[in-house]
């Protein structure tokens, strides 16, 4: 009886210690890819939003084909940008540690409470006829993404993903007072794409060699 526990004793020792490894020196090229996306999305839809506000000053007009093809082409652009990653680092994703299932588990929730958020949102403004409810939206994935940058920064331990975190819930907190203010909504939505997103992705790109 002694001797079965001692074996369970040691076989859940050098189970533990399998999963501490995992986290602590784990190769992680599944989140160099995750990374590159990130930040592609973030240069690609932050642009977009800056179009938006030059639309906004005034400097040009937003309609017709030029409306079309500001809201088309950008994701377009980067589903592109994904199918192509996907075909040349296929083999690179199977190498996948324990924080990096955990962090990409966690972005892939967050991705599904978007697309939740997205419909329940896009319904209320549909069925009251009131387009300013769907500027809660981008409030609501930037708070979205602020929980999922804290989380990643818990797993990891990365100091620069705590001011990244911290940059995502001001960003929310100021999208939610300019909210009537488009020129400034949308100025402060796309500086935080840009920066949070698409700097951030890269610097997570980095730190997944």
């Amino acid at each position: 009886m002694s001797e079965d526990i001692a074996d369970k004793t040691v076989k859940q020792a050098q189970a533990d210690l399998d999963f501490i490894k995992g986290i602590v020196a784990e190769h992680n090229p599944s989140l160099k890819i995750a990374g590159i996306l990130y930040g592609y999305a973030g240069l690609i839809y932050g642009i977009q939003c800056l179009l938006t506000w030059l639309a906004f000053l005034g400097l040009y007009e937003y309609s017709g084909l030029t409306a079309l093809t500001i809201s088309i082409l950008p994701t377009i652009i980067y589903i592109a940008i994904c199918i192509y990653y996907a075909r040349i680092d296929t083999p690179s994703l199977n190498e996948v540690g324990t924080a990096s299932r955990a962090v990409g588990s966690m972005f892939a929730g967050i991705g599904m409470a978007n697309t939740v958020m997205a419909v329940i949102i896009g319904w209320m403004t549909y069925a009251r006829q009131d387009v300013s409810l769907w500027m809660l939206f981008p409030i609501v994935i930037c708070a979205f993404q602020g929980s999922a940058w804290f989380t990643a920064a818990m797993i990891l331990r990365y100091t620069w993903m705590y001011l990244v975190t911290a940059g995502w819930f001001i960003t929310a907190l100021a999208m939610g007072i300019f909210i009537d203010n488009g020129t400034t909504y949308f100025l402060v939505l796309g500086a935080a794409m840009i920066g949070l997103m698409g700097l951030s992705g890269l610097k997570m790109a980095r730190s997944g060699k």
